[in-house]
């Protein structure tokens, strides 16, 4: 078995043979890759994150806040221009 970035790859013969435990791998640590002849072809995953892909909804998305919230306390001061912008001639 491989580490890959999204989980493991497991050969075929080995998942076969370790069903159990790439089922509580599925379940516990996300998707799990079973390849066969050294392509992956098949992914085991939870049925809780396949009903949530099947549905079609995508992770949360983050709102600005939530990107910006651990500078919260840093001292990190941000300036503003008095400017206006440019003028443009319509």
């Amino acid at each position: 078995m491989r580490e890959r970035e999204g989980g493991r790859v497991w050969q075929l013969h080995v998942a076969k043979a370790k069903f159990s435990e790439l089922f509580t791998m599925a379940v516990e640590r996300g998707p799990q890759r079973v390849s066969r002849h050294g392509k992956d072809e098949v992914v085991v995953v939870a049925a809780k994150e396949f009903d949530r892909l099947a549905a079609g909804e995508a992770k949360p998305k983050q709102t600005a806040f939530d990107v910006l919230r651990p500078l919260m306390g840093s001292g990190l001061t941000v300036k503003r221009s008095n400017e206006r912008g440019r003028a443009l001639d319509l």
